[in-house]
């Protein structure tokens, strides 16, 4: 795939069963991973890996950075709409290029990652620890890097446009 994708009318799209395979294939490792991590390591337990990386086993009822713990029930509803509202969008945004587009299926396949915890076991599963020294970086998950790398795809796929737009003018 090239970066400087060309406008979407002239663009070729990714077929809609690639980028549903994307989305379920992210989805299996998500939790295949993230039932690894609930059979080897207890709750709370940390496990070093490099001098700037742990597995830990963190159980996560908030959202991002710890914020709004407790609040499960939330989450839930609130990934519910946002899916719906992506499913409504879906053609739309698939019409914007191929970033755009696999940037959605990441978002799906991260968002249903952490919605299955969420229903399953009332928190996600978080275990991927970055740091340097004491300060640490909040740990996450495949999914939430998944909706992370999704959501800068398509922006990169907005700016792509908005330079071939100026560039047109």
């Amino acid at each position: 795939m090239n970066l400087s994708d060309p406008s979407p009318s002239k663009t070729k799209l990714l077929p809609t069963p690639i980028l549903i395979s994307a989305a379920a294939a992210l989805l299996i490792v998500d939790q295949w991973t993230k039932r690894l991590v609930f059979t080897h390591l207890e709750p709370g337990a940390v496990k070093p890996v490099l001098p700037f990386f742990n597995l830990t086993h963190v159980l996560n009822t908030g959202a991002s950075f710890g914020m709004f713990q407790d609040s499960n029930r939330a989450f839930i509803g609130m990934t519910v709409l946002i899916l719906v509202v992506l499913a409504f969008l879906h053609r739309r945004i698939e019409r914007e290029g191929r970033w755009s587009s696999l940037g959605l299926a990441l978002l799906w396949g991260g968002a249903l990652g952490n919605l299955v915890d969420r229903i399953r076991m009332g928190a996600v599963v978080d275990f991927l620890d970055f740091h340097w020294a004491e300060n640490h970086f909040p740990s996450f998950n495949a999914a939430d890097s998944a909706i992370t790398v999704g959501v800068a795809l398509m922006f990169l796929q907005n700016l792509i446009r908005a330079r071939n737009q100026n560039l047109s003018r």
